[in-house]
C-alpha cells in the first residue's frame, strides 16, 4: 500500500464520518457538501439521478425519532479515483433503543483532489 492510498483512506472514511454526522444532526444542504451531483439514488424501487439529496435528514429524523446511528465503515474496494463503502450499523432513539439496522454501500470518486459521494443504496432492516 502507497502512502497516496493511506492518505485517501484517511480522507475517505473523515468524509463518511462528517457526511453521517450531517444525517444524524444536520439538513440537507450539509449532507449535499459531501455529494458530487447528479447524485444516484438507489432505492426499492427505483434509480434516481439527483439535482439535490434525495431525501431531507431533520424529516427523516422526525419520522423515525432517531437521533444517532452506530456505523460501522469499510473501504472494500479502493483504486486512486474511485472507492465502494460499506457501512452496517444500527439507528437508535435518544434513550439508546434499536430503531432499525441499516447496511449501506456508497460509491465515491476523486473529484479535482476531493472525495465526493457520486451513488448510494442502502437496506433497512
Amino acid at each position: 500500500m502507497t502512502h497516496e492510498s493511506d492518505k485517501d483512506r484517511s480522507e475517505i472514511l473523515s468524509l463518511i464520518k462528517d457526511y453521517q454526522k450531517a444525517i444524524e444532526t444536520g439538513t440537507r444542504e450539509q449532507a449535499e457538501k459531501f455529494c458530487a451531483f447528479p447524485l444516484c439514488y438507489i432505492d426499492d424501487d427505483e434509480v434516481r439521478m439527483c439535482d439535490h439529496y434525495p431525501y431531507n435528514p431533520v424529516r427523516l429524523r422526525e419520522v423515525l425519532g432517531f437521533t444517532r446511528a452506530d456505523l460501522i465503515s469499510e473501504i472494500v474496494h479502493m483504486s486512486d479515483k474511485k472507492a465502494h463503502v460499506l457501512m452496517r450499523g444500527k439507528r437508535r432513539r435518544n434513550d439508546d433503543s434499536i430503531i432499525e439496522g441499516i447496511e449501506a454501500v456508497y460509491i465515491l470518486q476523486k473529484k479535482s483532489d476531493a472525495w465526493k459521494i457520486v451513488a448510494f443504496s442502502g437496506v433497512r432492516s
